[in-house]
C-alpha cells in the first residue's frame, strides 16, 4: 500500500487530492467529507434519499441482511418522516454519509470506486478518527449506479418476500 503522502489518484497519478476523480475525502468513523465530488455537489444523497422516501411511502418493510445495504435501509426507515407543509405532506428520509461510505468501501469497486486509508488516529476511546480517500473514473456515473444498485437491490428483497407469503 502507498504512503498516504505519496498516494496518486489511480486515474490520472495526480498527488494532490484535489482532481476530479475525488469522489470523497471523508472521515468513515464521523462521516465527515472534507472534499472531492460529494462536498461539492450532494445531488447523489439528495436522490437516494427521494427514492427510499418513495419505497417507504408504497408501503415497503423489508427486513435486509446485516450489511452496508441494511445499514442504509434501515438508517432511511429509522428517520423516515411525513411533514405537512401549506397542506403539502412531504415524506422524507435522511441517508447519513457513514453508512453511505461504507456501502462504497464494499461495493465500490464493481462501480470503478476504490476507497483509500489516509490517516488513522486513535487518541481514546470514542475519538479515533480514520481519513479516506475515495476515487473513481467519473464520480457521478458511478453515484448514480451505486443509487440505483441500492434501489433494486431493496426492490427486489421486497418482491422476494412478497412471493413467499
Amino acid at each position: 500500500m502507498e504512503d498516504s503522502e505519496t498516494m496518486t489518484c489511480p486515474y490520472c497519478d495526480d498527488k494532490s487530492r484535489e482532481c476530479k476523480h475525488v469522489l470523497a475525502l471523508f472521515d468513515s468513523n464521523f462521516g465527515d467529507v472534507y472534499g472531492g465530488y460529494l462536498e461539492k455537489d450532494n445531488t447523489a444523497i439528495n436522490e437516494l434519499e427521494k427514492a427510499l422516501s418513495d419505497l417507504l411511502n408504497q408501503g415497503m418493510n423489508v427486513k435486509l441482511g446485516d450489511d452496508p445495504l441494511s445499514n442504509i435501509w434501515e438508517d432511511a426507515k429509522a428517520d423516515y418522516s411525513v411533514v405537512e407543509v401549506n397542506g403539502e405532506k412531504i415524506m422524507e428520509t435522511y441517508v447519513g454519509l457513514t453508512t453511505y461510505m461504507q456501502y462504497i468501501e464494499e461495493f465500490g469497486l464493481e462501480y470503478d470506486a476504490e476507497v483509500f486509508v489516509l490517516e488513522e488516529i486513535d487518541e481514546m476511546p470514542g475519538m479515533s478518527s480514520q481519513t479516506k480517500i475515495c476515487y473513481a473514473k467519473d464520480p457521478k456515473y458511478t453515484l448514480d449506479q451505486i443509487n440505483k444498485e441500492i434501489i433494486d437491490s431493496i426492490r427486489i428483497a421486497y418482491s422476494n418476500k412478497k412471493k413467499k407469503k
